[in-house]
């Protein structure tokens, strides 16, 4: 898994139990096609989720305690974090 911050912010890391709003698009990364854009899904806002408890991809989970309140990023997630 690689986590690269595009935009930095200072601050505590996320960590187990913090609620994160955000927003992602996911790629296949064999042929490029989008799989999946969750401004896309539903009402077009951004997902909240509970770092730790896996309420998304386990990749966005551990990538989520990586980054700031406010940081962008590029996240590779290997197939097995998917």
């Amino acid at each position: 898994m690689k986590v690269n911050i595009t935009t930095k912010s200072k601050g505590p890391y996320c960590s187990e139990n913090d609620f994160v709003v955000a927003t992602w698009k996911k790629w296949n990364g064999t042929d490029g096609t989008k799989m999946e854009d969750v401004k896309e899904k539903g009402d077009g806002r951004p997902a909240v989720f509970r770092v730790g408890n896996f309420e998304v991809s386990k990749c966005l989970d551990i990538a989520a305690q990586q980054m700031k309140a406010g940081e962008s990023a590029t996240i590779h997630c290997p197939t097995d974090l998917d």
